[in-house]
């Protein structure tokens, strides 16, 4: 569509959440697959442009 303006992906951020209770090391506590899908992913959005995070969410007990 001409003079439509796109946004532009460096302006924003893709935050990747993970809840989870674990105490052990992080990110390698997550599954191998998940670990292999969320770089594969982070690359691709990466090439697009976009800034790409992780980040763990405590899950509470209760």
């Amino acid at each position: 569509m001409r003079g439509c303006l796109s946004p532009s992906p460096g302006n924003y951020e893709i935050v990747f959440a993970i809840i989870t209770a674990s105490k052990r090391e992080w990110p390698e506590a997550l599954p191998f697959f998940s670990q292999l899908n969320f770089v594969r992913n982070a690359k691709r959005l990466s090439g697009y442009g976009f800034k790409v995070s992780l980040c763990r969410i405590e899950e509470k007990d209760g």
